[in-house]
């Protein structure tokens, strides 16, 4: 066990070159999508489905890929699955330029999504006090590739070369996979000492998690807001209504991105410090809601370019601060599990963001309203946070899950 932490510790960098490449893969269109789809006659109902099909396979897919992860303990499998995944999702629309195209494009890159799961899996099997600061750094390099990916997205696209982003994104995906290729072998990616039975009743344990189960409804809430506002519809408005030009549409994107690796970063260098963790989730959700309240009645396109940052911090802190903290109190084995919980939560938020969305406007004719709804989400969210949240020293009372095992 000891010589494979020693290994895991020295392909930490390629790990996270990995990381940055797939997000990078991932995000090289999608700040441009919804206001692509519009300009070329796809209607705003077909353009809440498609951005929403990113999470309904993320939805299905990842409890049981994180269950088939604390099983077989092989993360090749997965992680490899999920860049061949993301190579489909940007091949399909250089091929087939239409809203089932893109729809495929959009179902493809949920599924490499949903592989996640094992990333922060193999982050969690060393256990000890500074998850967070681990997760801190993990998803400061999936943020760093997401920040990069619209840098470049941003110079590059234009209303007619869409294609080129895809094309792109298929060189990042292919470097992704052959460089993961030279770790796969690594013992820690198929780390045999974790490797144990199910016990009966585990699962339904740790399912019972009192701060899993809060974490997973802050989780669904908060995609819910993310994506029912910058990563779907702020774009469409800022075209349509407030005469956006490309690149600040890409800066819609890139702000709220470079304010969430910020927080990631932060993360990552306070470590296992004690934080009052329920007082952020609470602060961040507040935050969330003045968010919408002010993209609402804003009428200038550089403020809401400017306000991104606001929708990017909190995104930053509650993406760490759940996920590292979801699984606390259960045994390494089990937080696998709880983590691909989480995620599926995330997915369906995912999902139904974009499709809420799409609903409110259709029969209103209005975005504005539709970031009003998306404020009481945020409301909804800081009485959940208020209610369930339980800080670290709490949270330790719940000794049931310590005595189960996967």
């Amino acid at each position: 066990m000891g010589s494979s932490n020693k290994s895991k510790k020295g392909m930490m960098p390629i790990f996270y070159t990995v990381c940055i490449l797939f997000w990078f893969a991932q995000y090289i269109y999608t700040p441009f999508l919804s206001a692509y789809l519009s300009m070329i006659g796809v209607g705003v109902s077909m353009i809440g489905m498609i951005i929403g099909s990113y999470g309904v396979l993320q939805m299905i897919t990842r409890t049981p890929i994180s269950i088939f992860d604390t099983q077989v303990r092989d993360h090749r499998i997965i992680i490899g699955g999920g860049l061949i995944s993301v190579i489909i999702a940007c091949i399909t629309p250089v091929f087939s330029e239409s809203a089932i195209g893109f729809l495929v494009c959009r179902t493809f890159a949920g599924l490499a999504s949903a592989t996640w799961v094992s990333y922060s899996a193999f982050l969690l099997e060393g256990g000890g006090k500074d998850i967070n600061k681990r997760m801190g750094k993990m998803l400061t390099a999936s943020t760093a590739g997401v920040l990069i990916a619209q840098f470049v997205g941003t110079l590059i696209y234009n209303k007619n070369n869409m294609e080129v982003l895809f094309i792109i994104g298929i060189a990042s995906a292919v470097a992704a996979f052959l460089l993961f290729l030279t770790i796969a072998n690594d013992p820690s990616m198929h780390p045999k000492y974790l490797k144990s039975k199910t016990k009966k009743g585990a699962k339904r344990g740790a399912i019972r998690s009192p701060q899993l189960i809060c974490c997973c409804i802050l989780g669904l809430l908060m995609q819910i807001i993310l994506f029912g506002t910058n990563l779907s519809f702020v774009a469409v408005y800022a075209q349509d209504m407030l005469n956006a030009s490309t690149r600040q549409i890409g800066f819609i994107a890139i702000l709220c991105q470079l304010s969430g690796l910020a927080m990631s970063t932060i993360f990552s260098k306070i470590g296992s410090k004690p934080l009052p963790e329920k007082a952020i989730v609470v602060g961040a959700f507040v935050t969330y809601i003045i968010y919408c309240l002010l993209i609402a009645i804003v009428q200038s396109t550089i403020i809401m370019v400017l306000l991104q940052i606001l929708c990017g911090f909190s995104m930053g802190t509650l993406n760490v601060v759940l996920m590292a903290n979801a699984g606390r109190g259960l045994k390494v084995t089990q937080q696998a599990f709880a983590n691909g919980v989480l995620q599926s939560f995330n997915g369906m938020g995912i999902t139904f963001g974009p499709v809420i969305a799409a609903s409110i406007y259709r029969l209103t004719n209005n975005y504005q309203y539709t970031f009003v709804i998306m404020a009481f989400v945020g409301l909804l969210a800081v009485i959940v946070a208020a209610v369930g949240y339980r800080n670290p020293r709490r949270w330790i009372k719940y000794r049931n899950a310590d005595r189960l095992n996967f």
